[in-house]
């Protein structure tokens, strides 16, 4: 009997199980009668063998997919309706195949931070009651009232501050404000479980706005990377499908948390009480955003790992070696912090002060703009270097794409190392620096194919590269003008 795996099958996912149909090996015979039934045995370790054509149940190779023994036993004891409901309800369509490989783990931590979070907010809504009761012992309901909705309105402009000055970043550092967003959250729920300390109306109005600015910023970069994350895990176009379920992920997690607050407030509502339960929440909470973010490995590319697989790639030279890293071996180099989306600072590769600029905030005098213009008018990107901060600068065309954000990274790259082959004074002369920037733009043109292939090789993403893009884009003569 020949092996398992020489035997040709059809594997299709059905509400997110797996079944596996058996090719026959030999043509059916005309003299045999009726055609061999369609087999199919699920891949769910239960060894379960059906056929589509009758009520037997046909022995079939065993299956090559096998859970442990005791989720196995586990799941025999569950209704099949029940798990099929519960899989339909919250795993994504064709999961596991449909989504990436850590979602799993992801989705879990991000269950838990939902449960701990919604679990302090009934902490600080008992707090911020309490206190406005405290307060204003002789008020009427519609000065409670007044006050609440302040704290409400105050909190919303500190959000729109917010958002007008950093979300430009929120795309190229979703992990890095993922992580602020949820300290933001943990001390504006301090804040507001500190209006209970004393009963004053100002003091209220204060700490309770402070507090719901905090944690509205948190909810804005909440949605803002939920969604950069969620783009990362679908695998299959299914974003909306994703979305959909992580909703209802987080809705258990939220109804779990609120009762869990509910049951502490039986227990005792003292401020004493309230602080010790967040104080024992807040750290649990903490741990559980840095297994989240560090668990969250896309091979996304942004300024960040492009620059040092372009460096790489760049220092092989022609060795034999030259090839791009995997996005293992660019974590393994160790030269990023704020969990791979920032360089450290003794970063020894090329200073690129500004991606995407403004002509302006690239190039310091027209002789530098036009030495650019000259050598790469018939390119999507311009470069220009200033030598008092000894930085490179990138402005880009309106028609550029991914494609000519990477070949500018990795041709800034290779203008870096050659000038710093030379010296850097003369290096940044002006008649010298053209010669460098058109001898690096022929290796660019000559290398970026390869680059470009072996990026995907290593399983890069390469139809979108994130930064602070602010939007900028220029238009230029791709010839000289005539008089």
């Amino acid at each position: 009997m020949s092996d398992q795996s020489d035997i040709p099958r059809v594997t299709e996912s059905i509400h997110s199980r797996k079944r596996v149909y058996f090719i026959p090996q030999s043509p059916p015979n005309a003299s045999e009668g009726s055609p061999s039934p369609l087999v199919y045995s699920w891949l769910d370790g239960t060894d379960r063998a059906k056929s589509l054509t009758s009520n037997t149940s046909p022995q079939s190779p065993n299956d090559s997919i096998k859970l442990p023994g005791f989720l196995i036993s586990l799941f025999r004891r569950i209704p099949h309706p029940i798990t099929a409901w519960a899989r339909q309800t919250f795993l994504p369509i064709g999961f596991p195949d449909s989504v990436h490989p850590v979602y799993a783990r992801v989705h879990l931590l991000q269950f838990i931070e939902t449960f701990l979070w919604s679990s302090v907010s009934v902490l600080c809504s008992q707090s911020m009651l309490e206190s406005l009761g405290i307060s204003s012992p002789a008020a009427t309901g519609g000065a409670v009232a007044i006050q609440w909705v302040l704290k409400d309105q105050f909190g919303e402009i500190g959000k729109l501050m917010f958002i007008n000055r950093f979300a430009k970043s929120l795309d190229s550092h979703p992990k890095t404000w993922k992580f602020v967003g949820e300290i933001a959250s943990l001390s504006g729920a301090l804040m507001q479980l500190c209006t209970i300390l004393n009963p004053s109306p100002a003091w209220f109005l204060t700490f309770a706005s402070f507090g719901y600015a905090m944690r509205s910023i948190h909810f804005s970069i909440y949605n803002s990377t939920h969604m950069t994350f969620t783009r990362n895990f679908a695998l299959q176009g299914n974003v909306g499908d994703i979305v959909a379920k992580d909703d209802s992920q987080q809705t258990i997690a939220h109804l779990l948390g609120l009762l869990t607050g509910i049951t502490l407030l039986t227990v005792n509502h003292s401020p004493i009480f309230l602080f010790s339960c967040f104080f024992l929440i807040a750290p649990a909470h903490y741990h559980a955003t840095i297994a989240f973010l560090n668990a969250t490995r896309f091979e996304v590319l942004h300024a960040t790992n492009l620059r040092i697989l372009a460096r790489e790639y760049v220092a092989a030279g022609e060795a034999q070696a030259k090839g791009v890293l995997s996005f293992d071996e660019v974590s393994a180099k160790g030269e990023t912090v704020w969990f791979g989306e920032s360089l450290r600072a003794t970063w020894s590769g090329a200073k690129i002060s500004v991606v995407g600029g403004t002509v302006d905030a690239v190039f310091d005098t027209a002789q530098a703009l036009a030495d650019s213009w000259r050598v790469l008018k018939d390119q999507n990107y311009l470069i220009g270097y200033r030598t008092a901060t000894d930085s490179f600068g990138i402005t880009f065309h309106q028609d550029a794409t991914s494609s000519d954000v990477i070949k500018s990274i990795i041709h800034v790259t290779k203008l870096h190392k050659e000038m710093k082959s030379r010296n850097s004074a003369d290096a940044a002369n002006s008649s010298n620096f053209s010669e460098l920037l058109q001898s690096t733009l022929e290796w660019t043109v000559s290398e970026y194919p390869r680059f470009a292939v072996d990026l995907e090789a290593k399983g890069w993403l390469t139809d979108a590269v994130f930064w602070g893009d602010e939007g900028n884009r220029s238009t230029w003569d791709r010839s000289r003008p005539t008089d």
